[in-house]
Parts: C-alpha cells; structure tokens; sequence
C-alpha cells in the first residue's frame, strides 16, 4: 500500500530524472536525423534538426557530424540564442555545397547567428565555387557582377571559438580565388587561431562593429594581408575596438597589415589596436594606413576621411618589405592619427628601385620606441614653445637689432642658429582650420631675425658655411672663425 510519503517521494524522484534528462550534456548525431553522407542527398535538414535539438539544452550540447561526405543545400539557418554553451564537430567530415549558383536564394551558404558560446571544430567546408568563377554568371543568366554567397556567416556571434576548420573554394567569401579568408563584421569575443590561409583577397577582413578580436598563428599568403576595414563608406557604422594580432607570418601579400577608410566618409572610429611578432617575406606595404581607400578611383572630391585612428601599437615586426615604401601612414587631415606606437621594427628592401626602406606619413606623429627601421616619419619635429625659449628669442632679437652686440650674447646666437636649422615644425597649419600653427610662427620668426643678423654680417658663402653646419660643434667652429676674419679685416 502506498503512503503520501512514498508518493511524494516518487514524485521527487521522476522530478529529478526529469532535470538531469534536460540538463544532462547531449550529442546530437545529425545520422539520428536522417542524415545520409553519401555526398549526394540533401543533408541540410538534419544538420538544421540536429542544431535545433541541440540548442534547446541548457548543458553544453554538441552537433556531431561523423567523417564522412554530405551534400549541404542551402540555406542552412543555425540560429540562436541557445539556452547553453553549444558545438559542432565535424571532424573529418567534407560537408559540400551545390556547385550550381542557381541553388542559391541568399548571399550566404552557412549562417549562424545570435549565439554565445559557440564552439565549433574540425571540418573542411567546401564551396565548390569553381563553376561560378569559370561562369562569371549571376543566377539568372546575366553578366557580373552579381552577389554571391559566402560559405560561413557569423553574425551577433560571440565568445566563441572556430579551431582546425578549413573553408575551402567558397563562391565568394573564404578561401578563393579573389575572395577574403574570413570575413568578420559586428562580432565580439571572437579568437582566429592557428590557421592557414592562401587566398586573392584578404585572409582576414575585420569590418565595422567587431570589438574584441583576438588573431593568433595565422600563416597568410598569397592574399592581401590582414584588413580593418573598409570603413566610413555608410552612415551609423559601429566602431572597430580592442583587436589583438600576434604571431602572424605573411608571405607575398599584397598588403600586410592595413587600415582602410573611405575619403569624405561618415564619422567612425578604430582604436585599441596591437600588431606584435609579425614576421613579412617580400611583403607590399608591410604597414600601411589608407585613408584615402578608394579602389576604382572613383570617389567624389571633398574632405578627408571622418573615421579617426587611435591608439594603435606596433610591436617586433620584422622581414622583407616589396616595396620601397615599407612604412605607409596617410593619416586623414581632419581627423589625424593619435597616440601611435611603433617599437622595434626591422624593415628591409633589397628591389630593383636600389637604396633602403623608407617611410611615408601624413597627419601622424608616432611615438618611436627602441630600433626602427625605416625610421618611422622621421624630419624636423615641432618646438615646444617654453617661457625660458620666450625670454631666449627676445635676447636673440635684442641681439639681431643692436648694430653692435656685445660678445657675451654671441653664445645666444649660435644656440639660436643651430636650434633654427634643427627645429622647423612639420605641421604649418592646425588642423582642421585656417589658423597657423603657433610653434610653427615662433620657428618663422626666430628663424628670421637669424637670417636677418646673417645677412647683414656675413657673405653668402659664409652663411651656406654655417647653414651645412652637422653638428653643434661645427655650427660653433665655423661662427667663431667667421667672427675672427672679420674682426681682423676691422
């Protein structure tokens, strides 16, 4: 006979059963939903099936798909949220789309989307694009260009990691002739790591709205390098924020390691970048920031690019650059770069132009730190304007306008000569307005009341002699005998 305790009980028992079936970590064999993997019928649906099972768990729960060939039509649509952290693995299975473009409906074959700790292992993913290139047909017959669709999607997705996949012949996206490697835009908390990649385009392309990226022993080449962007080109685009990339080779890439905006673009932001351990073989612009991108140059002209750059670090990069130019910064006049590092970099150039590496900038003043080289912007850097540098230029003003100075101030002078030469600011004007620049209106008139004393006292001769002064010593050496001849000719 039963008693209310054993029932109660029992029902406490089937409860318990109950959660533990549902919380319980599940493998959901996509083979349990029909799957075949004989490379011809339609798997997508089971895969699809497999997914939807899966996600409803609240314990971490895994898509199996055994070795094995399978025939994927598209679309497949893995969506989320899922209630726990979820996997696919398909380790040592070839899943392949239909090679005809007709079979297509949207611009992607694989899409995932609205998911957080997504783990996803193993599996070559095969586009069979190579109908569609040959074709250079949209799916109705007509001319290119047309979309086409990427083999992998990945939207609203983060804190997930991709590990041994290899994406392969997409029609457009990943791993292609003229298509991006992997193609990133509006993720957070994503690693790229370990990873191979030999494409026409760029392995990795990093769009607007990625934050917290983390790229990490990537071989990359032939392609283009490792992009930000483009950016600017539409209005509301989500910054670019906290992308990490270390320990990357590169070899024969067009670029290497770019940022890309738009000209008169849109406002937008890129910061908190950190480049470290990237080695380059005969790489184009190993470092390169355009700011000007404009492909088919057809841009309107305008202002410059709304989108700033800030707080980038570079960090032991090092190899063989394609180009003469291995350092590239074309910064936007209206927005220039700030807060750039670049420490102990080792650039060379041994091409047919002859002579060494050399660097480009515009709108940037780099911090140097350690050995670089090229030396990054080098030239003439701007004054600091001190009350003590003040009080100087009115005693060398004092000097230049007393017919006959006295002989202690002639040390002033020849600080004020030597500081002349050295010291011209590179920015003429400030940015982003019609006003000069202050230090560069100190340098002028410093710079004139020397030219002033010099005219007046010395020959032409004389002055160049000073002028190609390489040192202060020499600066002093050749002012003093100067003086000496013509106090003698006195």
């Amino acid at each position: 006979m039963y008693t209310e305790k054993s029932i109660q009980q029992a029902i406490c028992c089937l409860f318990l059963i109950a959660y533990i079936a549902r919380s319980h970590a599940a493998v959901v064999n996509i083979k349990s939903k029909g799957a075949k993997g004989d490379g011809i019928t339609d798997d997508g649906q089971a895969i699809v099936s497999a997914w939807n099972e899966a996600c409803r768990r609240e314990a971490p729960s895994s898509v199996l798909i055994p070795p094995g060939t399978y025939m994927v039509f598209p679309p497949i649509d893995l969506i989320g949220p899922c209630k726990g952290p979820i996997k696919i693995k398909a380790t040592e299975a070839i899943i392949k789309a239909p090679p005809e473009l007709e079979k297509f409906t949207t611009t992607y074959w694989i899409a995932i989307r609205n998911v957080s700790k997504l783990t996803m292992i193993g599996g070559t993913y095969d586009g069979q694009g190579e109908q569609t290139w040959l074709q250079n047909l949209c799916p109705d017959g007509g001319p290119g260009p047309c979309p086409l669709p990427v083999n992998l999607q990945f939207t609203n997705v983060t804190n997930s990691l991709l590990q041994h996949i290899t994406s392969t012949d997409s029609k457009f996206f990943h791993m292609s002739v003229n298509t991006d490697g992997i193609q990133i835009g509006r993720l957070s908390g994503v690693n790229i790591t370990n990873s191979v990649m030999r494409t026409n385009d760029d392995c990795i392309s990093i769009g607007q709205g990625c934050r917290n990226i983390r790229i990490k022993n990537i071989m990359c080449g032939p392609g283009d390098g490792i992009g930000i962007g483009s950016l600017g080109r539409r209005a509301n685009e989500e910054p670019v924020q906290g992308i990490w990339i270390k320990n990357v080779t590169m070899t024969g890439t067009e670029n290497g390691l770019r940022i890309k905006t738009w000209p008169t673009s849109f406002p937008g932001s890129v910061s908190d970048l950190h480049y470290e351990d990237i080695i380059m073989h005969n790489v184009s612009f190993p470092i390169f920031f355009d700011q000007q991108f404009c492909p088919l140059n057809n841009c309107q002209n305008g202002t410059a690019s709304n989108v700033s750059i800030s707080n980038v670090s570079f960090r032991n990069i090092r190899g063989t650059s394609a180009t003469k130019v291995a350092l590239k910064f074309d910064c936007s006049a209206d927005v220039p770069c700030k807060n750039i590092k670049v420490a102990d970099i080792n650039l060379t150039y041994e091409g047919p132009e002859g002579g060494p590496a050399t660097s480009e900038c515009a709108n940037i003043k780099p911090k140097v730190v350690g050995h670089v080289v090229p030396p990054a912007c080098p030239g003439k850097r701007p004054i600091e304007v001190t009350v003590e540098k003040l009080q100087f230029l009115k005693r060398v003003q004092e000097f230049v306008l007393n017919p006959k100075p006295p002989l202690e101030m002639i040390d002033v002078l020849v600080v004020a000569v030597i500081s002349a030469i050295a010291t011209a600011p590179a920015v003429v004007m400030v940015h982003a307005t019609t006003a000069p620049n202050p230090e560069y209106t100190t340098w002028k008139e410093r710079d004139k009341f020397v030219l002033l004393w010099f005219k007046s006292t010395f020959t032409d001769h004389a002055l160049a002699l000073a002028v190609r002064s390489t040192s202060s010593r020499a600066a002093w050496q050749t002012i003093e005998k100067l003086f000496q001849a013509q106090t003698r000719a006195c």
